[in-house]
């Protein structure tokens, strides 16, 4: 009498470390997945409080408020969107990320820690309902974007 267990065992064995190869494999192209992700999220959410702040009339404070946190509460994801190996140069899925991402990595987080403080002001500042300086930190949080784009981001 044969006992399946012992063939399911070594089966499932063999599976687990292909799958475990495959995602080894696919890592950089996960990581262009999960940082053009995110970048779509916090587009949108810009591009939503791009429309409060530009909307004619009375500024829309929560829904300020709202898009502030999300992008704030988005920001300490963005650096673990680049490991090594996942830039255009890496031979992988084709992305915008300029070589310079992981060869000035100081000066990539620091356009990171830029937009984190300015995201974090935004919050702040949003908590006042003061459109005028609502409007000002906005600007700024798009500045650190343009800022870290315009170096970082191979068009």
């Amino acid at each position: 009498m044969r006992h399946p267990l012992p063939t399911l065992v070594i089966t499932a064995f063999f599976a687990c470390a292909a799958a475990s190869a495959a995602r080894a494999q696919t890592k950089p192209d996960n990581a262009i997945r999960y940082r053009q992700g995110l970048m779509h999220v916090m587009g949108w959410n810009f591009d939503q409080l791009g429309a409060v702040v530009h909307h004619t009339g009375a500024l829309d404070t929560k829904e300020f408020a709202l898009r502030a946190a999300r992008l704030a509460e988005l920001g300490p994801q963005i650096a673990e969107g680049f490991p090594a190996g996942s830039g255009s140069a890496d031979k992988v899925a084709v992305n915008d990320a300029a070589a310079e991402i992981w060869t000035d990595a100081a000066g990539f987080q620091a356009k990171i820690d830029d937009y984190l403080a300015a995201s974090k002001k935004l919050v702040e500042i949003a908590k006042t309902g003061d459109e005028t300086q609502m409007k000002a930190q906005f600007r700024q949080v798009t500045g650190s974007c343009k800022g870290c784009h315009d170096k970082y981001k191979a068009d």
